[in-house]
């Protein structure tokens, strides 16, 4: 059975006689954090087709309150309960730097039973 591609890599690449490289079904890891980051990263709004998605990480950094993070890690969570709800385990874990209180940092670790698939994701702003 032909392997399937189920989408292309980030960031693009193009190469002659491919066209635009893709993810096939052997690094499905790589697909699931394509698809967490751009959750995280896509601001509301900005999908025409759904306003709604996204967490919008860049619109966090300039807030001080520290309190602000809880609210992060819920939008997170909602976000990913609402578009990939498929996880087994999930833990989001959302910090401010301690060495520049600008950058946040979203470190997300999970479980995927069915196919078996564990992984982890840093992202930082």
């Amino acid at each position: 059975m032909p392997v399937k591609n189920i989408t292309v890599a980030f960031p693009l690449e193009i190469r002659e006689g491919i066209g635009i490289v893709p993810i096939d079904e052997n690094a499905i890891v790589d697909a699931v954090k394509f698809q967490l980051k751009n959750i995280l990263l896509t601001r509301p709004g900005e999908k025409l087709s759904d306003p709604n998605f996204g967490v919008g990480l860049h619109n966090f950094i300039f807030s001080q309150e520290s309190s602000k993070l809880s609210a992060i890690r819920n939008r997170i969570n909602n976000q990913i309960k609402r578009y990939m709800d498929y996880f087994d385990t999930l833990d989001i874990d959302v910090k401010r730097s301690t060495d520049n209180d600008m950058t946040i940092s979203v470190y997300i670790r999970f479980v995927i039973s069915q196919p078996k698939i564990e992984g982890e994701l840093e992202v930082s702003v």
